[in-house]
């Protein structure tokens, strides 16, 4: 009788192999879908960044006053206007409220000609809207798009992100 029945113990070559295979297609979809996530976000913020420009040299038509973009740190920005007392934080204003960055998002603004005494880069909207010339870019890990001006003061928004 102990001949008769054969008792297996363990895992065939085969089986580990399978769900090693398993194991590896499902972390690589994590991976890319990560990835996708994070494209995503910047593409977001950098959409938000150039609507809020719009937006600010808009208001500042109706409003008739010089308003600006400043960034604070590289983790985020805020909205001022320039009054008799200098530059004030514009307030009453929702839209244009000061934003953070998520944490691992840089933003960093070029104003080539900017001038400042206090080592602040004002991205300045006259009042007939216009912008000067300026170069903005979110960066998150290897994810990087820019927005700018264009010859025709349009913005524009690229994906630099190396592929």
């Amino acid at each position: 009788m102990a001949g008769q029945y054969c008792t297996q113990r363990g895992f065939s070559l085969l089986e580990i192999l399978v769900v090693l295979v398993l194991i590896a297609v499902t972390t690589s979809l994590v991976v890319v879908n990560f990835r996708h996530d994070a494209k995503h976000q910047v593409e977001r913020e950098a959409r938000r960044f150039a609507a809020l420009v719009e937006q600010l040299c808009q208001e500042s038509i109706i409003r008739g006053r010089v308003q600006a973009l400043i960034q604070d740190n590289n983790s985020g920005y805020r909205f001022v206007e320039l009054s008799d007392d200098g530059w004030q934080k514009i307030s009453g204003d929702d839209l244009l409220r000061p934003r953070q960055l998520p944490d691992d998002m840089r933003l960093s603004i070029i104003v080539p000609k900017a001038r400042s005494g206090d080592g602040i880069v004002y991205l300045v909207c006259r009042l007939d809207g216009m912008l000067p010339r300026f170069t903005a870019r979110l960066i998150q890990d290897s994810i990087r798009y820019r927005v700018a001006t264009t010859e025709l003061q349009q913005l524009e928004i690229i994906d630099e992100t190396a592929d």
